[in-house]
Order: structure tokens, then sequence, then C-alpha cells
């Protein structure tokens, strides 16, 4: 999973997970292969890649354009 380096931004409310904490999250939702999924506000992609390995799609949607080349 690519992680960049910056730091959230408080004016955005941002609030970024890292690996453990998406991994915990993602046991606890009942996701089918057939399941697509908007997931809003991406971030560093931690949900998202996982999220990609479940469904058949993801679209994941961020405004903070420091995020959309690791989305991509």
């Amino acid at each position: 999973m690519p992680r960049s380096s910056y730091p959230p931004l408080k004016s955005l409310s941002q609030n970024f997970l890292n690996e453990a904490q998406a991994r915990h999250l993602m046991d606890r939702i009942p996701l089918t292969p057939q399941d697509q999924v908007v997931e809003l506000g991406a971030g560093q992609g931690a949900m998202t890649f996982l999220l990609a390995e479940r469904v058949s799609q993801v679209l994941a949607v961020e405004i903070d354009v420091r995020s959309s080349k690791p989305l991509m």
C-alpha cells in the first residue's frame, strides 16, 4: 500500500488511517466481490487499496490534490 509523507490538513478535517486501523475496519464490513463502493475522502488510500482487493469496483473521491497521484 503506497503511503505519502504529508500531514493531514485540519482545514479539510483530515485524519489518515494507518494500515492496521484500515484492516481492523475492513474485517467488520460485510462486502462481497460483486459490491461497488464509493469512498468519500480517500486520503492516502489505506481503505481504498483494501477495498479494491474485495469488491468489483471502488470509486475513490478526494479533494486534496496531494492524494490524487497515489490513488490513481
